[in-house]
């Protein structure tokens, strides 16, 4: 399984893993992918996990799958 990104983090002072995937372009597809990747390996890990995807453009479909899903969307044209 391949994951984009993968790697210790803090957040508001605790510990997370941080889990990336990067697309050019996110629909609501590429959401539950990556959902699913994240089930797979979250057993492996420990603690909160951080989930977030980086694309150039990013479907509103997409943005409300992600919501509900807990990832965090960031579009390149976001600074």
């Amino acid at each position: 399984m391949e994951i984009d990104l993968f790697g210790p983090g803090s957040k508001d002072g605790r510990p997370v893993m941080v889990l990336g995937e990067v697309k050019v372009r996110i629909y609501s597809r590429e959401v539950k992918a990556f959902a699913r990747k994240v089930a797979r390996v979250r057993a492996s890990l420990q603690g909160e996990i951080l989930k977030v995807m980086f694309g150039y453009l990013i479907h509103p479909s997409a943005s409300e799958l992600a919501t509900r899903e807990g990832i965090i969307l960031v579009a390149s044209y976001e600074r």
